[in-house]
């Protein structure tokens, strides 16, 4: 049994490339950084950056979110109107930039603003193409039985250099590719330059594996719940670490419960953590020893 701590996953994965070239890579794992029951897909992480030019001489500036894998929630837009210069605040709410649905993105409120106002075409595209957060303005609407619908998030937006510049994250469903996903994009906002900055490729893991079926048995001895079965996130976790290593999401969020990821006070309730260590306890036994020493 190897424990393996990763402190760049946020910004990075550098320290998970720096374990896979110099230690043994394990032959079946779990990563504890999603939910419960099982996560045997994941869908594909695009992060792009979307530059257009700034075409409205009377917006002086504009700022908004702090990580493309965040829903902004905050913005603010400073701008010329009768010779006289305004600023307009925005306000949101955070969440994970897999899960826009769970937040209130201020860069939308401000892009509206500026649709609203005439304040600038290429702004006025951005918000008519990226404002769905399943991609319906701009080609994206995709979807697969496996791994759900494409979701899309703007996490920040500045101007900068004569640029508007977006840094946009895309969770792709499983059989799509990175390609096809710039390719519409880029198809729906031709007059703009769109760089990929970052990419996860997909994950799916059979559900009839012997690592989901123990890993779902843990959990299912532990909580009762006979009928819980496999599912799909758009999050990205250390489980698509390493290749020849069949690895999924497990835990330790679990269902019904409020997730705080991303979020301002992000917390996790001693309880629900008392039975995520049981689950554990017993994914971990199965695994690697007999069953008759799997009780606790």
């Amino acid at each position: 049994i190897r424990l393996i701590w990763g402190c760049n996953e946020e910004s990075g994965w550098k320290c998970v490339e720096h374990y896979a070239a110099v230690a043994e890579i394990p032959v079946m794992a779990f990563s504890p950084d999603a939910d419960f029951p099982v996560i045997n897909c994941e869908k594909g992480v695009a992060h792009l950056c979307v530059e257009l030019a700034a075409d409205c001489d009377d917006i002086l500036d504009f700022r908004g979110g702090v990580r493309v894998n965040m829903v902004a929630d905050s913005a603010l837009l400073t701008y010329s109107a009768h010779g006289k210069e305004m600023s307009v605040r925005f306000e949101g709410r955070s969440a994970h930039g897999s899960r826009p649905e769970m937040g209130d993105n201020a860069i939308l409120k401000l892009l509206r603003y500026c649709k609203e106002g005439g304040l600038s075409q290429n702004l006025i595209d951005v918000y008519s193409k990226l404002s769905d957060m399943n991609g319906r303005g701009c080609g994206l609407d995709l979807s697969d039985a496996k791994s759900g619908k494409l979701t899309v998030n703007i996490g920040t937006a500045c101007k900068k250099g004569g640029k508007y510049v977006f840094e946009v994250d895309i969770r792709y469903p499983v059989s799509y590719t990175v390609n096809e996903v710039v390719s519409r994009l880029q198809q729906a906002l031709p007059q703009a330059s769109i760089e990929v900055r970052g990419h996860h490729l997909p994950l799916c893991v059979d559900s009839g594996s012997e690592l989901v079926t123990k890993l779902l048995d843990a959990y299912r001895s532990v909580t009762g719940d006979s009928n819980a079965a496999p599912i799909a996130i758009g999050g990205a976790t250390y489980a698509r670490a390493f290749e020849n290593c069949c690895a999924v999401a497990f835990g330790p969020v679990l269902p019904g419960h409020d997730s705080s990821i991303h979020e301002k006070d992000e917390h996790a309730a001693l309880d629900e953590l008392r039975i995520a260590f049981d689950i554990y306890y017993r994914a971990i036994a199965s695994l690697c020893f007999e069953a008759g020493r799997c009780n606790s």
